[in-house]
């Protein structure tokens, strides 16, 4: 690029860029902003087509400035240079819609067919997954392009169909998601759609993976398929990015992975741990029918305050305290469990 020079707006030519929608009370902000002071120049092209910097072109018009300061490229870009200045410097803002970013990805890909997905993320120095994320319109129905399009839905969205495949599927889906579901709601429908999809012969509890690399990969869980796996190594990769940006060890990421899992899946159902608990001795018998008696109480509590208020309300100030504490009785159940493991690990040393 040349040094920084100032253009009348006449001297500009503009094609279609990727940017295809404008705001005009923002364009009218920001020409203001332009009358004090334009801190970016715009790019151009030596014969005046604008590469870069078209909602400064236009809010200079709206405003009516007749000159901008612009950069000049020291020589003719080709079209897929042009576009590539037009992606990264609206990606940088995050500036551009989904819609925007889809189809400038699909136009760049079309320019040069000899790319990957991997090489246009080396390009764009973004992360190849959100190149994959940003390429899933392609791969959904027309209704949910024309939905991303009037911005009814997100790249996010257009991911959970495309893996949903079969059109039929996406469009319960895309039927899901306009009836205002979240996000969340809807990657779990879609997970469900898929499961269902896959035949019982495809699922394992257990899956053993030897790489080229001579690397082994173990994967255990509930109804294994080809699809959760996919999704597990997706997870899997962005953690061990983020390890490797924080310099974690293996083991310390084995840690907070633990951890993770343990905050997703929520604290244990009382009933549940206390089933699994009986018979394994006194003193865990002890702390069993202690815990259910705290859990029952507590829920009695519990229905008083919300199900009779009006009852609640009539019970003298201590007693209605009392009630309060007794609902939340729950919270003591791990650390009765905890005291009574304690007491059977210390008898466990004494002879019988």
């Amino acid at each position: 690029m040349s040094e920084i020079t100032r253009k009348p707006l006449s001297w500009f030519k503009v094609k279609p860029q990727v940017r295809k929608s404008f705001d005009e009370e923002k364009l009218r902000r920001l020409g203001a902003s332009l009358k004090v002071r334009q801190f970016m120049p715009v790019l151009a092209q030596p014969d005046g087509l604008l590469i870069a910097g078209e909602c400064r072109l236009r809010a200079a018009q709206l405003v009516g400035l007749e000159t901008l300061e612009v950069k000049i490229a020291s020589r003719q870009l080709s079209d897929s240079e042009t576009k590539l200045w037009q992606v990264q410097e609206n990606v940088l803002r995050q500036d551009l819609t989904g819609y925007e970013k889809w189809v400038a990805c699909t136009d760049l890909l079309g320019m040069n067919v000899e790319w990957r997905e991997r090489d246009l993320a080396e390009h764009l120095h973004i992360d190849p997954s959100s190149i994959t994320r940003w390429l899933s319109p392609s791969r959904c129905i027309a209704e949910a392009q024309d939905a991303l399009k009037q911005g009814l839905i997100g790249l996010s969205d257009c991911y959970v169909l495309a893996k949903a495949e079969k059109p039929d599927r996406q469009q319960a889906l895309l039927a899901l998601k306009l009836s205002g579901a979240s996000r969340d709601a809807l990657e779990e429908a879609g997970r469900k759609v898929r499961s269902a999809s896959a035949k019982p012969a495809d699922k394992a509890s257990r899956a053993q993976l030897v790489l080229a690399s001579g690397i082994k990969i173990i994967v255990s869980g509930a109804s294994i398929c080809i699809d959760s796996l996919l999704e597990a190594f997706a997870d899997a990769a962005k953690e061990l990015r983020k390890a490797r940006e924080q310099n974690l060890s293996i083991k310390t990421l084995q840690a907070v992975l633990s951890n993770k899992a343990k905050k997703r899946s929520g604290a244990m159902n009382p009933l549940k741990t206390l089933g699994l608990l009986v018979g394994r001795g006194p003193f865990v018998v002890g702390g069993v029918i202690l815990s259910a008696a705290l859990f029952v109480v507590s829920g009695l509590a519990r229905l008083l305050r919300t199900l009779i208020p009006a009852i609640f309300s009539m019970l003298p100030p201590e007693w209605r305290h009392v009630i309060v504490l007794a609902s939340q009785l729950p919270t003591l159940i791990p650390a009765v469990w905890s005291h009574f493991k304690t007491v059977r690990e210390s008898c466990s040393h004494f002879p019988a």
